[in-house]
């Protein structure tokens, strides 16, 4: 940005709201208070294919989720880096949900009112 733009300060200060609601509501999303009956998202990582793939496909899962109001949960059962799965790298996408292969899943073929969706 210009150093002598006077409408620079507004423009940070506006970044930093949305920024906090962003973060607010995806924190909100990401945690419900009860996990068995929020609508999740399952994101399947189970591809043979590059690590940067992987990381997009992850992108576009937690823009869908974000999108659809519903909780992001990662299957990463199957992930070819390693046997632990997404988590043994990175944090948790959620304090309050796990995936948990015996619940009713509905492959996502565009929206659905389904509890859970999963996109492959």
């Amino acid at each position: 940005m210009i150093e002598n733009d006077p409408l620079n300060e507004q423009r940070e200060k506006i970044a930093k709201q949305v920024e906090s609601e962003i973060n607010r509501r995806l924190d909100y999303i990401q945690n419900p208070t009860d996990c068995t009956v929020s609508k999740k998202l399952i994101c399947k990582l189970t591809l043979q294919c590059g690590f940067g793939f992987h990381m997009h496909n992850l992108a576009m899962c937690i823009a869908y989720a974000y999108n659809l109001n519903r909780t992001l949960i990662i299957d990463s059962s199957l992930w070819p880096y390693r046997a632990n799965g997404f988590e043994y790298f990175f944090k948790p996408v959620s304090k309050t949900c796990k995936y948990n292969s015996n619940q009713n899943i509905h492959v996502w073929k565009g929206r659905k009112r389904n509890n859970i969706i999963k996109i492959q």
